[in-house]
């Protein structure tokens, strides 16, 4: 229990300072560009991103520092990209324990999300439910048990090339529960920072 206490919190302050002067920033920058100048409306979106996490006090696990995943989305896009429609496909990979250092494969983590674009392309935000499978044996799970995860980011940043994006989620949260069921759930609750690369089709 006192591993919980040992959570990188000013790690979480300084990436949410980070985002608000981002937006602060980028936001009246994306207001300034002419309607001509912004980017065509599409019908579809593919993106590929992978990021750093690290594990929430609220988790079944102990603390074990950082971890890594990636992910992926495919959706529609409508009314000028204000409102989106995807499919959430990630793969979030944990370290065992905080005393070693063998990666596992994690949790393949599958959903539904709505999301939005704003001002001009240059803030988006979404949120995504559906499932999370384990992908290795745990000590009292069994690789394939499957539960409910849950995705939210808030505030993100875009930068947008013609029919291309760079995409960064400087804070987001993520809660995967691969076995809720008690009397021995595996639930884990992460906060990461995200790096993507979105293409309008």
């Amino acid at each position: 229990m006192t591993a919980l206490t040992t959570q990188p919190r000013p790690i979480v302050y300084l990436a949410g300072v980070f985002f608000f002067a981002s937006a602060l920033f980028s936001a009246p920058a994306q207001a300034e560009q002419p309607l001509e100048d912004g980017p065509p409306e599409h019908d579809f979106f593919f993106e590929l991103d992978a990021g750093l996490s690290w594990i929430a006090p609220n988790s079944t696990q102990t603390a074990v520092g950082f971890n890594m995943g990636w992910g992926g989305r495919f959706g529609l896009s409508f009314y000028k990209d204000y409102l989106r429609g995807f499919v959430h496909v990630s793969q979030s990979m944990w370290l065992r324990s905080e005393y070693e250092s063998d990666l596992t494969p994690g949790a393949l983590n599958v959903a539904l999300g709505i999301g939005t674009v704003l001002f001009r392309g240059g803030i988006r935000s979404s949120i995504a439910v559906g499932t999370s499978t384990l992908l290795y044996d745990e000590l009292f799970d069994d690789a394939g048990s499957t539960g409910w995860f849950l995705e939210v980011r808030p505030a993100g940043l875009r930068w947008s090339f013609g029919n291309w994006a760079i995409v960064l989620d400087p804070l987001t949260f993520a809660l995967m529960a691969p076995q809720p069921r008690r009397p021995m759930p595996l639930r884990r609750s992460e906060f990461a920072t995200r790096l993507g690369l979105e293409v309008m089709l």
